[in-house]
């Protein structure tokens, strides 16, 4: 790409020249197009278990034992129930279209904060480039939409609390981080950091809004239901084997190549905890207060939650734009190769596209999402690796 706009920069025409310099503006509002098509669809599968637990609170009813009208039963846990309650009071056609452009906008706001993160602006041209090749290409994003999901409201909290964390806001990073976790159990991976880096102001809000929550729940929902879930949906979570061509963590890559349950188990536990070993090994050789080290280290914490998770589903992967951006201005600010450059687009397009028929391919090929978030981990190591020999 530098080669030719270097060329370009070079013809004389002032009218291409004026068209090169609203191009990526251009190339950005076409984009918009593969996310708004989302607020057109007909059915958000996933939404309408957040729409009828609620109503099912309401009634006394346990929303976790499922039903007819349940597109697949709630593992949510309960407080995801109640951010959910508002929508109730709308029909559920102007309720899932709601959530929708809620939902995309919880998404838009979370790029332009990871801009700031990385202290970079959105609307550049290698910003507007970047949000372009996300919205058009970025299929965990559209799943997500498409599906109903939560997930951006997670991206959403993570991403507030690490740019809280960056203004040394760390009691208000806690909160969002809190918030976050109590809805999906997502980054729980960032408690070990908290605590190995002593980020005591952080570490307590979390645990005092999560203490809040716990108890805004039992005030709520009864506690038999809450009792439930934590004795008989989170075990089910927590073990398992999902097999699916969507889950595309650790146990599923194994799950789809072994027969023999208890090798694919030790397997597991093996890699995963080799995994965890190996990032927090060189996570404390970074013991550094740079907000671009820590903004790779939590990067790295984001990855390693998606390998390891017993299931990452595929929309589970818009929690990755994080990483993405933060790994290119990493790049780019310490004036890396093209080598760095040519693997985060080889992880990003492994992650971005999607098979429609799965079964009619090699098991081997179809983890290609693990493979990209494989290479995502292992750049990003690499890079804080050579960061603390330096």
């Amino acid at each position: 790409m530098v080669p030719i706009l270097i060329a370009v920069q070079e013809m004389p025409s002032p009218k291409l020249n004026k068209i090169i310099k609203y191009l990526p503006f251009i190339v950005f509002i076409l984009s918009l197009f593969f996310i708004v098509k989302t607020l057109f669809l007909d059915f958000y599968p996933d939404f309408k278990i957040h729409f009828l637990a609620p109503q099912e609170i309401l009634h006394g009813i346990n929303p976790y034992l499922g039903g007819k009208e349940y597109f697949t039963p709630d593992v949510h846990p309960p407080f995801a129930i109640l951010i959910f309650t508002p929508f109730i009071l709308f029909s559920f056609e102007q309720a899932e279209k709601l959530w929708t452009l809620l939902s995309i906008t919880l998404f838009s706001f979370s790029i332009y904060l990871i801009f700031k993160i990385n202290k970079a602006k959105m609307f550049s041209a290698a910003g507007l480039y970047l949000c372009a090749l996300t919205f058009a290409f970025y299929f965990p994003a559209k799943f997500t939409f498409g599906m109903g999901q939560i997930n951006t409201l997670l991206l959403f909290l993570t991403v507030l609390s690490i740019y809280s964390l960056n203004k040394n806001k760390d009691y208000l990073s806690g909160v969002f981080l809190s918030l976050s976790v109590m809805i999906k159990f997502f980054p729980l991976m960032f408690l070990p950091y908290l605590i190995i880096f002593k980020k005591w102001k952080m570490l307590i809000s979390f645990l005092i809004t999560s203490l809040v929550i716990l108890f805004v729940t039992l005030v709520f929902i009864k506690p038999n239901i809450n009792i439930y879930f934590y004795k008989d949906v989170l075990p089910t979570l927590i073990g398992g084997w999902k097999t699916e061509y969507y889950n595309q963590s650790l146990s599923g890559f194994l799950g789809r190549l072994m027969d023999n349950g208890y090798q694919r188990e030790m397997l597991r536990i093996f890699i995963s905890s080799a995994l965890i070993l190996i990032s927090f090994l060189v996570i404390i050789k970074n013991n550094s207060k740079k907000t671009n080290v820590i903004n790779l280290i939590l990067s790295l914490l984001v990855t390693l939650t998606l390998l390891i998770n017993n299931f990452s589903w595929q929309h589970h992967f818009i929690w990755l734009i994080f990483p993405f951006i933060t790994i290119f201005y990493f790049v780019k600010n310490e004036k890396l190769n093209w080598k760095y450059y040519s693997l985060l687009v080889l992880s990003f397009v492994l992650v971005s596209f999607n098979i429609k028929n799965p079964n009619l391919i090699n098991p081997i090929f179809i983890s290609h999402v693990f493979y990209g978030t494989l290479i995502l981990w292992g750049l990003n190591l690499y890079l804080l690796f050579r960061k603390s020999a330096n």
